[in-house]
């Protein structure tokens, strides 16, 4: 009986360094076969198979990668992005453009939604979520 709890230990072990013990994503989740990433808790994300699963640390990650955000978890509503006090246009918090914007101006928006609510337009170099709202009701048609 020893023997057969250390050679399970040993298998463990070697599983572990060889990375081949299952991990959960630690982030946000998407299928090969789909376009859609997701929130971990998500129920889609729930049933995506192992040898099926892309894994992303951050939002800009998936959408860099041509992913767009799931429906039922929405993660782009959680998704923080930035502008300037000189500027109508919001960006990821990766954008080359972000650097350049001077500290005293830069201005932090709590998701895209709160962007949109004050007049931002999304940059179209690293291309942030747009929330499907109703422009017309902010005043705006596009």
């Amino acid at each position: 009986m020893k023997r057969l709890v250390s050679v399970s230990l040993s298998f463990v072990f070697v599983m572990m360094v060889c990375g081949l013990v299952f991990a959960e994503c630690d982030g946000f989740i998407a299928s090969k076969a789909s376009n859609k990433y997701h929130m971990a808790d998500c129920s889609i994300a729930k049933d995506i198979q192992a040898d099926d699963e892309v894994c992303f640390k951050t939002q800009e990650e998936a959408l860099k990668a041509g992913y767009a955000p799931c429906d039922i978890c929405k993660p782009e509503e959680k998704i923080r992005v930035v502008g300037s006090k000189d500027s109508d246009t919001y960006h990821l918090l990766t954008c080359d453009l972000v650097k350049k914007i001077k500290p005293e101006n830069l201005v932090e928006y709590s998701s895209p939604l709160e962007a949109v609510k004050l007049d931002r337009l999304p940059c179209e170099i690293c291309k942030p979520p747009k929330p499907k709202i109703n422009y017309i009701k902010y005043g705006r048609e596009d």
